[in-house]
């Protein structure tokens, strides 16, 4: 034969030292002396496209949990709900860059609104471009996903610059990485409606006497 292939657990990499045996056998004088050779093998890390989907949700309690109304609304603030995690086998890779596109109205040039948390602290940072990037340390408070697959307990929002109305589309965008080998890119959207006018609430009055 002239060649060997070499069928390599999944997810693994690194430099390593191979060890073959060989001998040959003929119709004279049989088997042959063992002849023993090495071989130095490297297997260069592949990241795989994260996980990274995201939700706008309505919260008009502004508790992080979401209700079942079905609009948003002008001045209101949009719960975000984010699912992001790596899906190597090992747990080796780590979400290492997050940005949030849609920001920006390209029509008009300016922002339709910016990402906080439920205290109303700005999050992330805006890029000329319009979009939020986050760091580590945010991506891990508030974006990554619970090692049992449950989305992160701590709550994000997009809060609507004051009195705009109007169609959103935000992107999330994700990457991981191993070693020196970050990932394609992952992503998906979410689209929304800032609708004019506010939340009506309808209520039921009633009164008991007592005939007794």
């Amino acid at each position: 034969f002239d060649q060997l292939v070499y069928s390599s657990p999944e997810d693994l990499a690194g430099s390593f030292k191979g060890h073959i045996d060989i001998r040959n056998k003929n119709s004279t004088d049989g088997w042959s002396d063992w002849k023993s050779s090495e071989f130095d093998l490297a297997i260069s890390p592949i990241s795989e496209v994260p996980l990274a989907e995201i939700e706008a949700l309505s919260d008009l309690n502004h508790d992080g949990n979401a209700d079942n109304h079905p609009n948003f609304y002008v001045n209101k603030d949009v719960l975000l709900k984010f699912n992001l995690a790596s899906v190597d086998a090992d747990g080796s890779e780590e979400i290492n860059s997050v940005l949030l596109s849609g920001l920006k109205d390209d029509a008009t040039g300016l922002q339709t609104g910016s990402i906080v948390d439920i205290a109303g602290n700005p999050v992330g940072t805006v890029t000329q471009s319009g979009d939020v990037e986050f760091s580590n340390e945010e991506i891990s408070s508030f974006l990554l996903s619970n090692p049992d697959g449950t989305q992160n307990e701590n709550s994000l929002y997009f809060r609507p610059t004051q009195d705009f109305t109007g169609e959103v589309e935000l992107t999330i965008h994700a990457t991981s990485a191993e070693g020196g080998s970050v990932s394609e890119v992952g992503s998906s959207s979410t689209n929304f409606e800032i609708q004019d006018g506010d939340v009506t609430f309808e209520y039921i009055s009633f009164s008991i006497s007592d005939h007794a």
